[in-house]
């Protein structure tokens, strides 16, 4: 693999000391135990303990950074916030600062993620219902964003959390969403889910920018692949990954390698054979109601 031309800028970020047992805000939060963490932050479970019924929430911990970093924890909080009345997006509550440390107030979902449920779980293998009723939330979910103009870039498993049984779904992390239908931001995301253009211009100068809608459109079709089938169409799509190499040669490959329907080959086809471009999410809904068997 060649050496990337453009990447995306590392986040740079101090070690965050464990605040098991820290109580913040004025007393009202007691953060209880770690329950996930990111490239730039950990996230607790805590207590709201001014609510009568000991409310959890869930705490996303940051430490203080450099100014430009700070601006993108502005523009997360800012596009979140714009969002969260969305049934399909975690609630954001609130922001404190205190010391060093940057805490974001968010819902707290008892399911864990998607990526669990999918993984470990394998909640939705062989399940057509399931699969339905979990993927058009995030159809509905995604679209509305679109509305709003806002891209979330970095759509995945790990950033859809779950109810306790698994039936409801809501995006969360708004870290690397943007306002902007374009970007020469290359290599935002995670590389299983990023679109041959996002990843190639890492490689190149010919590519100006990517479709941050054509973006999230592309990520939808994998995690769909995910949910029939608890496994990846590709590690990534770049032609150096055999998988996506034997898809793009012939893309019937794609249904012969993965247990998916045709009907469901159809439907990620149309996607990734148009790398999310020119497609209508009020459209793909339709014709994913049409799908009788995944």
């Amino acid at each position: 693999m060649k050496t990337p031309r453009r990447t995306r800028t590392p986040v740079e970020s101090k070690e965050i000391p464990s605040l098991v047992n820290r109580i913040i805000d004025n007393g009202r939060y007691v953060l209880q135990k770690r329950i996930g963490s990111g490239g730039y932050s950990v996230v607790y479970l805590a207590i709201d303990l001014h609510s009568v019924e000991k409310h959890e929430v869930a705490v996303k911990c940051l430490m203080h950074r450099t100014l430009s970093q700070q601006q993108k924890l502005y523009n997360e909080v800012l596009l979140h916030k714009s969002a969260s009345h969305l049934a399909g997006v975690i609630d954001i509550y609130d922001t404190v600062e205190e010391d060093d440390f940057t805490f974001i107030i968010l819902e707290y979902c008892s399911g864990g993620d998607l990526f669990s449920m999918v993984t470990e779980h394998r909640l939705y293998l062989g399940k057509d219902e399931y699969i339905r009723r979990v993927f058009l939330q995030l159809l509905e979910t995604i679209s509305s964003l679109h509305e709003l103009g806002i891209y979330h870039r970095d759509l995945k498993p790990e950033n859809v959390m779950c109810s306790r049984d698994g039936m409801k779904v809501k995006v969360a992390d708004f870290g690397l969403a943007t306002d902007s239908e374009h970007s020469d931001q290359f290599g935002s995301g995670s590389i299983y889910y990023m679109t041959p253009e996002c990843i190639a211009g890492c490689y190149t100068d010919a590519l100006p920018a990517y479709s941050t809608r054509a973006s999230d459109i592309w990520a939808l079709g994998v995690i769909l692949v995910n949910l029939i089938t608890s496994r990846s169409p590709w590690r990534c799509a770049m032609q150096s990954d055999p998988a996506f190499h034997r898809y793009t040669r012939d893309s019937n490959s794609l249904h012969e390698m993965l247990p998916i329907s045709k009907a469901a080959f159809k439907f990620v086809d149309r996607i990734f054979r148009n790398h999310g471009n020119n497609l209508s999410l009020t459209d793909l809904r339709k014709e994913f109601l049409e799908i009788d068997s995944f």
